[in-house]
């Protein structure tokens, strides 16, 4: 699916194409000039730094389809979910397979960043906002989210809900990487997580928050 800037109409809250694939700049630049309650673009993997950036600060909820996330994305990405009195978006990135741990560094600070002026200007009841990596179910031939011990470490370090979604097979430092998350919510999924080792249970064990995962097996005994 195309869209072409001839092809833009309405004035909706909501801007979502499920289908697209292709986002000229010029269209970008048209779509963006005004604010949307959410920007979906699932299928959308090839955009530009500005294109991210205009998104990132038009919407409080955005779901973009990049399978890799650039570092000069992160802080960009950063500001979609906080930047709004409200303080309750979500930055959706269902396609996304592979994260550098100096990628998830710089998106966790440009968060945590807009969350402390959240809390400065709201309190401390401020809603928190939400991240999702990953997709619940993947295709088998899109493959699964990578999380790597030092990624884990790094995204561990957010303050808000997180939600990694379509986990692969995950190594056991993984996991206690995971457990210093410092956020009230941490959201699993995939099936990296639906059978742990005994060592990688103790170590989630240890969420100070609210943990979510489909565990079927422990250290292969069904549950």
């Amino acid at each position: 699916a195309r869209l072409s800037s001839g092809q833009l109409s309405g004035g909706a809250m909501q801007l979502s194409f499920p289908d697209l694939v292709d986002l000229p700049s010029e269209t970008a630049m048209d779509l963006f000039q005004r604010s949307w309650s959410s920007i979906e673009f699932p299928r959308v993997s090839d955009v530009s730094l500005d294109t991210v950036w205009r998104m990132a600060n038009r919407t409080r909820s955005l779901t973009l389809g990049i399978k890799t996330l650039p570092e000069e994305f992160a802080d960009s990405l950063g500001r979609c979910p906080i930047d709004n009195e409200r303080g309750d978006g979500w930055l959706k990135l269902p396609q996304l397979r592979t994260i550098t741990p100096t990628a998830a560094a710089k998106l966790v600070a440009s968060l945590n960043r807009g969350i402390d002026e959240l809390r400065a200007r709201y309190g401390e009841r401020v809603a928190l906002p939400k991240v999702s990596l990953g997709e619940d179910y993947p295709r088998q031939d899109d493959g699964y989210l990578v999380l790597s011990p030092e990624v884990a470490r790094e995204l561990a370090r957010f303050e808000g809900n997180l939600y990694l979604q379509g986990l692969g097979d995950l190594a056991d430092e993984t996991f206690v990487a995971l457990a210093s998350f410092k956020g009230p919510n941490l959201n699993l999924s995939g099936p990296g997580v639906e059978c742990l080792s005994v060592e990688g249970a103790e170590a989630l064990a240890s969420v100070p928050g609210v943990l979510r995962l489909p565990l079927r097996e422990l250290e292969s005994v069904p549950l």
